[in-house]
């Protein structure tokens, strides 16, 4: 699948599950999302564990790529996608990034301060205007 906006092509883990009921936000293409023990998922928050980055497949809002609790969505694991910069840090080609839990957002990963399960990917472009970046993918549950 080539993404329509960056020519890229994105190779998409077989992952889905549905937004929890206890979700209150809107889940947007690209958010960093966590595994819930029921199955469910909802937006990433500091301390729980990430499971990918949220791909739209249907959603309850026409005509924009985003969901609400109840729909079901994509998990991204491999492959190359855009996803949000948390703005927090300037970020570099090449530099290990994970979910800030600042809704659903990304943000510089620190080796011997992070966690390895929350190393998400690796930045392949660095944000444009809407503040989203490429992100090669290494993992989530």
């Amino acid at each position: 699948m080539s993404d329509t906006t960056t020519g890229l092509k994105e190779e998409i883990s077989n992952g889905s599950a549905i937004i929890d009921a206890s979700e209150s936000a809107t889940v947007v293409d690209g958010m960093a999302m966590q595994m819930l023990s029921t199955g469910y998922v909802k937006i990433w928050t500091t301390g729980t564990p990430y499971c990918g980055a949220a791909r739209i497949i249907t959603g309850t809002d026409a005509g924009v790529a985003s969901a609400v609790k109840g729909d079901r969505i994509g998990l991204l694991h491999k492959g190359e996608h855009e996803v949000y910069d948390s703005e927090d840090t300037v970020l570099a080609l090449g530099q290990p990034i994970k979910p800030t839990g600042t809704t659903g957002k990304y943000g510089l990963w620190v080796g011997g301060t992070d966690y390895a399960d929350t190393l998400a990917g690796y930045v392949d472009r660095t944000k444009d205007a809407d503040a989203k970046i490429i992100m090669r993918h290494v993992g989530g549950i």
